[in-house]
């Protein structure tokens, strides 16, 4: 009897959880119909770009100089080793809007940098075993 009554109290308490999650979906989605909903979000979500092959002579603000022709850029990290402190290679760009990267992303992959041809792609999630 006892074990039953925790075991419904959980299961009320989840459920009651899922209802008002579904509610405040519901009432986000009925304001804006999903088009709007999707588009309104990609514009104010920042845009995380990988850079790649990039040469150990660039600097931060050079590459936040490059990313600034196409738009707002909130940070600009090469990646560095910790033990000698050089460049790994390749990069981090946030961006303010996915549009704005979208634009960087077409203009610059494959261009030069300090005389590399550069990788630039839309920066994934780490794969995690």
């Amino acid at each position: 009897m006892y074990i039953d009554s925790i075991l419904i109290k959980r299961i009320f308490r989840s459920t009651t959880f899922f209802i008002n999650l579904k509610l405040s979906i519901g009432n986000a989605l009925d304001m804006y119909s999903a088009q709007e909903y999707i588009q309104i979000r990609g514009v104010f979500m920042s845009q995380k770009i990988y850079v790649g092959n990039l040469s150990n002579n660039i600097a931060n603000e050079t590459l936040e100089e490059q990313f600034s022709k196409f738009g707002i850029v909130y940070s600009a990290k090469i990646i560095t080793d910790r033990e000698t402190n050089r460049s790994m290679g390749f990069a981090f760009v946030e961006m303010e809007s996915a549009a704005d990267a979208e634009k960087a992303i077409v203009n610059l992959n494959g261009s030069t940098l300090d005389g590399r041809y550069i990788n630039v792609t839309e920066a994934k999630r780490p794969f995690i075993r």
